[in-house]
């Protein structure tokens, strides 16, 4: 979920995309209320739409994969791709954020220990985390900054990012490729619901699956939209109705066409690049994965102390309580963008770094 500069074949110019940059902010915001709604009293009329929430780690595993294929096509079609230079950039827009915000939960967790008595954090939990692996089967459910499992998964999507590309970009079945995409997760979707074992809800070993899937979507779904624009709104648009159908014939829930509605989405903002483009958007995009990284620290620190601090249960806070924390969530998440993801980001960027033109497009 992650974004700025990558470079390209010489001379060639990839134009910024700012709706999808703005897609971005309604993605973590989605995140944020829907962990957020547990510390709350809410209405029971509002718990079932937010539990939708979760879909936007979806949006962001589809989104990623788009984006990047978007910005590194040229350098595939060059054979100029250098996938060290590539990791190096990936691992610099998300490691800064990741280990501040792992480091901070940590040091609660130790507290709590001494103070409190709590559990703190177990070595190999922390080196797990350390190493992006937590999400790989090597931790057993979800530790220090539980956000991050996403980002291990993403580590994983992006060493593998050159077989999606191959796939989409060195035949000419991009159509057949994006519709067995889509029928691969539909039935990924079906398949593990049956079993018990939600696709939406995987964030163990099975979140590698998830985020295989989807983010082979976003790339077949950039190349065909590049190369084929009105067959990939029907093929979309098929997809869409199908899971639609499914869903109201009761074969399965609405989460399937929540998520196959975002290649949708994403065409079309791809296709109306100015719709979305207010400045306050783009630069909540920008500031996205900070904020998704820094929500469960305002959750796990801020709403444990409230409750300390007052007479309410855990989960019982009267809903008003929702602005002051979601406030702090994106004045916290803006002073991590611009004191830790961005100066982090161009510091590790920098190493090593070779002098090539290339474009700048944004694939935050």
């Amino acid at each position: 979920m992650t974004s700025q500069g990558s470079p390209g074949i010489a001379g060639a110019q990839a134009a910024e995309l700012p709706s999808l940059t703005s897609l971005r902010i309604f993605a973590a915001s989605i995140v944020v209320l829907y962990h957020f709604k547990t510390n709350v009293a809410l209405p029971a009329e509002l718990l079932g739409p937010l539990e939708f929430g979760q879909t936007g780690v979806d949006l962001f595993f589809i989104l990623s994969g788009f984006i990047l294929a978007y910005v590194y096509r040229p350098q595939f079609d060059g054979r100029k791709f250098d996938q060290k230079r590539f990791l190096q950039k990936r691992l610099a827009r998300i490691y800064p954020v990741h280990l501040v915000t792992m480091v901070i939960v940590a040091a609660w967790y130790l507290w709590e220990q001494a103070a409190l008595g709590g559990v703190g954090p177990s070595p190999f939990d922390v080196l797990a985390n350390v190493l992006l692996v937590h999400a790989w089967g090597a931790t057993d459910g979800l530790t220090l900054n539980y956000p991050s499992w996403s980002i291990s998964a993403e580590w994983f999507a992006y060493l593998a990012f050159p077989i999606p590309m191959i796939i989409a970009f060195r035949q000419k079945r991009v159509l057949l490729a994006l519709g067995c995409a889509l029928t691969a997760f539909g039935f990924a979707y079906w398949g593990l619901a049956e079993v018990g074992k939600p696709l939406l809800k995987q964030t163990g070993v099975l979140s590698l699956g998830r985020i295989a899937i989807e983010f082979f979507i976003g790339v077949t779904l950039f190349a065909a939209a590049s190369a084929r624009p009105s067959e990939t709104l029907w093929v979309l648009i098929a997809a869409f109705v199908a899971s639609l159908v499914a869903c109201l014939a009761g074969v399965i829930d609405a989460g399937l066409p929540v998520v196959m509605a975002m290649p949708l989405v994403i065409f079309v903002l791809f296709r109306r690049p100015k719709l979305m483009a207010h400045p306050a958007l783009v630069y909540g995009g920008h500031i996205s994965y900070s904020l998704y990284m820094v929500h469960a620290l305002v959750q796990i620190i801020g709403f444990k102390t409230v409750e300390n601090l007052t007479d309410y249960p855990p989960g019982q806070l009267p809903a008003w309580w929702l602005v002051p924390a979601i406030i702090v969530t994106f004045v916290a998440a803006a002073a991590l963008y611009h004191f830790v993801e961005e100066p982090g980001r161009r510091w590790i960027t920098s190493m090593g770094k070779r002098r090539v033109a290339g474009p700048r497009a944004s694939v935050r």
